[in-house]
């Protein structure tokens, strides 16, 4: 764990995760950082609390379940790209690409930026749950709405490509 004030993330190649990687705490005066060709993998999670900032500085991809819990967020100008099985919470405020290998499920996730889910990629809401969309969202795969004896909501002010599946 990398708690208040003991350390910070700062991926640059490639990392496994086999178990639990947690980055806590209230403050955000550490950086956390995924550098240009960092590749976190695994079957583990990287989870961030409180209000930690993962700051992607440049192009990474993230296959190990990543979890942006309570306040926590991403940010930064590289594109942090998604693969694998991952539920989106949190904030992304940065650029997300959603890898063709992708299976991801929105639990109140807001997008800020720009966010492409590439052909062969599911991205589904997860039942009673939101998704938010305030920046652009590009669909090439399939999205998913359940609509059987539960809600979910796809809500913001951003703008949707449909050149995919919507059900």
């Amino acid at each position: 764990a990398i708690g208040d004030g003991a350390g910070s993330l700062d991926a640059a190649g490639p990392s496994d995760i086999d178990g639990l990687m947690l980055v806590a705490g209230p403050s955000t005066a550490a950086e956390n950082r995924l550098r240009a060709g960092a590749v976190v993998s695994g079957q583990g999670a990287l989870r961030f609390t409180g209000e930690r900032r993962l700051r992607v500085v440049g192009d990474a991809t993230v296959a190990a379940n990543l979890e942006l819990l309570e306040s926590a967020s991403t940010e930064g100008p590289g594109q942090l790209r998604l693969e694998g099985d991952q539920t989106l919470m949190g904030q992304y405020t940065g650029p997300v690409w959603i890898a063709s290998n992708a299976v991801v499920g929105a639990s109140g996730a807001r997008m800020t930026s720009t966010v492409i889910a590439e052909a062969g990629s599911l991205v589904f809401v997860n039942a009673n749950q939101n998704l938010f969309v305030d920046g652009s969202w590009t669909n090439r795969g399939e999205f998913r709405m359940p609509c059987r004896d539960v809600n979910a909501w796809l809500r913001g002010t951003g703008t949707w490509v449909e050149e995919g599946l919507f059900r």
